[in-house]
């Protein structure tokens, strides 16, 4: 069983709001709209594109990279990805892909 981390992207084997592999993932589903209200999750927004880059792009090594640098665009205080009602603060996500980021793979 997977979790959510928060959004329709953001956590492992979580993709298109469901479980699903990024390979398998056709990123068709919008980023989670925030629990304010407006524009789409930022920070959602960025799981989105990293899984794509993981499931379909030929250079998955800079996936994570990329990621952090998305992360970091959202600001530490973003707080538009939710788990449930629960929001989870991009800070939280960027300090884990840092810690993935020289893995070197998606």
């Amino acid at each position: 069983v997977q979790i959510a981390h928060c959004g329709n992207y953001c956590g492992p084997h979580w993709c298109d709001g469901k479980d699903e592999d990024e390979a398998n993932c056709d990123v068709s589903v919008s980023p989670e709209v925030g629990f304010m209200g407006g524009a789409p999750s930022c920070t959602d927004a960025c799981c989105r594109a990293h899984d794509y880059c993981c499931g379909h792009k030929p250079y998955k090594e800079k996936c994570n990279s990329l990621m952090v640098e998305c992360l970091k665009g959202c600001g530490p205080m973003d707080i538009s990805c939710t788990n449930g009602f629960v929001p989870v603060p991009s800070e939280l996500l960027l300090k884990t892909m840092q810690a993935v980021e020289s893995w070197g793979f998606g």
